[in-house]
């Protein structure tokens, strides 16, 4: 994975025009306008946009966001690499594999809606390939967090291609592939959730045990007057 420039791996989106998305339009029957920015807001508010004009519109504000979007993901995920101890664990288990996953190979792109012909709308997260590396869909990244979530489930993926040798199109192996990267990423919640749990635990017993400073105060006072100091 290492060895594929990012290049090479994922082809690049450019920003066009503020209605270059994919999603056919036509402002008469959806109430979208790419012209008329206030109208759509409008039209949104009072229930006069359809569903497929607010993707659209959706799509073509991605395209319009789409450096900062990419500029945000690429910090996201370079303090992940540096700092989240999911993907830090996940790195070190694909470095014994012989693989490599970094800058160079994890890559935050602008991931277009695409539409089916039965009229189903198809968006993603992300995605691995054993030959090129992780995508990220970054303008559908909505936090540090659901961006760690989605690098994870696919670095979950990367070492599966690596540990089982996972043939790529054979369904039943990305079945076995995605009911282990749901395992994996299910147990993990629940061991942090266990370990705030103890963390809690552990705060609230040493509270009963420590006194207050106002039963201090209390006890102090009382002291001198019984001394009559």
């Amino acid at each position: 994975m290492a060895d594929v420039a990012p290049s090479q791996a994922l082809p690049t989106t450019s920003s066009t025009s503020p209605s270059s998305s994919s999603i056919p339009n036509n402002p008469s029957e959806t109430g979208y306008d790419p012209t008329l920015r206030w109208r759509n807001y409008f039209n949104v508010l009072t229930g006069r946009m359809s569903p497929r004009g607010q993707l659209a519109m959706r799509e073509d504000a991605y395209v319009r966001n789409e450096s900062a979007d990419i500029q945000r993901c690429e910090e996201w995920r370079s303090w992940l690499f540096t700092y989240s101890p999911t993907i830090i664990f996940l790195r070190q288990q694909i470095r014994l594999l012989n693989g490599e996953l970094d800058e160079e190979n994890v890559i935050c792109r602008r991931c277009p809606t695409r539409i089916d012909d039965d009229g189903s709308v198809r968006r993603q997260g992300g995605g691995f390939s054993a030959g090129h590396g992780i995508l990220i869909c970054a303008n559908e990244m909505r936090s540090r967090s659901h961006l760690e979530d989605t690098l994870a489930h696919e670095m979950v993926h990367a070492w599966d291609s690596l540990r089982w040798k996972v043939k790529e199109g054979d369904l039943r192996h990305a079945a076995c592939t995605e009911v282990c990267s749901f395992l994996v990423l299910i147990s993990y919640v629940l061991y942090r959730l266990k370990m705030d749990f103890d963390a809690y635990c552990l705060n609230d017993d040493r509270s009963a045990h420590q006194p207050s400073q106002a039963s201090v105060a209390g006890h102090a006072s009382s002291s001198r007057e019984e001394t009559g100091t």
